[in-house]
């Protein structure tokens, strides 16, 4: 199979001479919109990636770095009461707890999308040189319309429509793929964001329990009567 493969000559540019190609220009409209549309995904790509690098490395540093300076602070005041008030220490505890979840919070939820978009930067990149090439097909294609023989203009019409042809194979295919992937990147995103905040919103309730007991819904309650009684 492999010896196969590596003796068809069918492949790379030359599988283009085995596409059937319509005649005229009735395509070009989608080419025009696929260029400009890409122009606008490229800076749309870039930004989101470097938003992305930037909310990753919060997580990793500066949100971690914060939880673990509370936490300091928190059993630092325990211990100056000879832990007279467990609540503080445990509070503290609780907070470099919650710096190694936004650490690993990171890997969870941002860098997928990093490495996705990172991907991607590439991928919309390397259109430039193939519209470019295209566009120079279509240029050398016009000038032959003005100075060549009949049999050339045929020939030169034949190439363009199949390089056409191919483009809009890529283009369809790209498209398709960038909407899966940005779909399932998406999705992985809001759904590790929404496990984190209930998982931060858990550790904070079992601390609660752990300090207080009765619940986090009975000093609700009593926050509201007080509430209301000051009105």
């Amino acid at each position: 199979g492999k010896r196969k493969a590596e003796g068809d000559a069918l492949v790379g540019p030359d599988f283009l001479t085995t596409l059937q190609a319509p005649e005229g220009e009735r395509d070009e409209d989608v080419v025009i919109e696929f260029k400009n549309t890409l122009t606008k995904v490229e800076t749309a790509v870039k930004t989101l990636f470097t938003n992305s690098v930037e909310q990753t490395n919060r997580y990793r540093t500066l949100y971690k770095k914060d939880l673990d300076t509370l936490g300091h602070s928190f059993v630092a005041l325990g211990s100056s009461l000879n832990s007279r008030v467990p609540a503080i220490e445990k509070i503290g505890d609780n907070f470099f707890n919650l710096a190694n979840v936004v650490e690993a919070h990171a890997t969870k939820s941002w860098d997928p999308m990093v490495h996705l978009l990172h991907d991607y930067k590439g991928l919309v990149a390397s259109w430039n040189d193939i519209l470019s090439a295209y566009q120079s097909c279509r240029d050398r294609q016009k000038e032959l319309e003005t100075s060549a023989g009949e049999k050339e203009k045929i020939v030169s019409r034949t190439r363009l429509n199949l390089y056409r042809t191919g483009l809009l194979c890529e283009m369809s295919h790209f498209l398709q793929e960038i909407e899966t992937d940005l779909n399932h990147a998406t999705q992985v995103l809001v759904y590790e964001e929404m496990n984190h905040y209930k998982d931060m919103a858990n550790r904070m309730e079992t601390l609660y329990n752990s300090c207080w007991g009765g619940g986090s819904e009975s000093l609700a309650q009593s926050v509201h009567i007080q509430q209301n009684a000051s009105v």
